[in-house]
């Protein structure tokens, strides 16, 4: 008989909990999105498209993920359903939109470290434009993101900017702080038809045969006019269902610092409801 002696390790893969899988109570949730940081081909181009989703990388692939959630709203409910409670599906609205939310970096030249430069978070990979030279991706430069979100340019060896101490560059970035009630609230597109916001909850059902059950907008659902907005909505979907909003009070100065007074608040502000 053999006898192994001494300390040996082995390797087993992680575990992971499977999400409980329930159509009740479908949550509809709209918000916004580092749709730059998704993996899938089409992340940048899901923009007010109504997507059901089944598990956490499901989300993160088309949605993207970040830490922010007081920028990026939809990231604290994927972590929450997700992450926390492992419930399935949901479905996500984001309304950050590339063409319309951003603001352009004027070309500024960056200091190399360890032969790569940190150009910050929300950059549009495919608008980084050097200044006064040309140099070829994936020959002189990479780039990509780091695990917080910010964006690296790293200086190949052998590239024409192998041995630089600086470069010049210029680019778009997204601009979550530019989206506004307005954008969650939605309607219909006068130019396109389409619809957008909370107006897509009567989107859900023809989409996937599945209805929405509960609705919520973190950090916008505050806000009086949304809350309006997403009481009406699930009134009366499709003209057949009735669904609850679930929304938020302001724990600020501005709402209710102490639980003894949400009931005034609610009442100046009309957040009554039959559900």
């Amino acid at each position: 008989m053999v006898f192994q002696h001494g300390v040996y390790k082995y390797e087993v893969e992680t575990s992971r909990v499977s999400p409980v899988h329930t159509e009740a109570g479908l949550p509809v949730i709209v918000g916004i999105a580092p749709i730059h940081l998704g993996s899938d081909p089409e992340a940048l181009q899901n923009v007010n498209k109504p997507q059901l989703i089944s598990s956490y990388a499901e989300a993160v692939a088309l949605f993207g993920f970040s830490r922010d959630w007081g920028k990026y709203t939809l990231c604290e409910f994927i972590y929450s359903q997700f992450a926390l409670y492992a419930v399935s599906p949901c479905v996500l609205i984001n309304v950050l939109d590339p063409a319309v939310h951003k603001e352009m970096v004027a070309a500024t030249a960056y200091v190399v470290t360890d032969k790569a430069v940190n150009l910050g978070q929300d950059v549009l990979l495919d608008t980084v434009i050097f200044d006064g030279s040309s140099p070829v991706a994936g020959m002189d430069y990479s780039l990509g993101y780091d695990k917080d979100g910010s964006t690296i340019l790293t200086l190949l060896p052998g590239g024409t900017l192998a041995s630089a101490f600086s470069v010049t560059v210029g680019f778009t970035r997204l601009n979550p702080d530019a989206v506004d009630e307005y954008d969650i609230i939605g309607g219909v597109n006068t130019a396109t038809g389409e619809y957008e916001g909370l107006e897509l909850v009567n989107s859900v059902f023809p989409k996937f045969r599945l209805v929405p059950g509960l609705l919520a907008s973190p950090k916008w659902s505050q806000n009086p006019a949304v809350a309006a907005v997403m009481r009406a909505k699930m009134d009366n979907i499709n003209g057949h269902f009735t669904g609850q909003s679930v929304v938020d009070i302001p724990s600020d100065g501005s709402g209710a610092d102490r639980y003894t007074e949400a009931p005034e608040w609610k009442n100046q502000n009309n957040y009554m409801a039959e559900r």
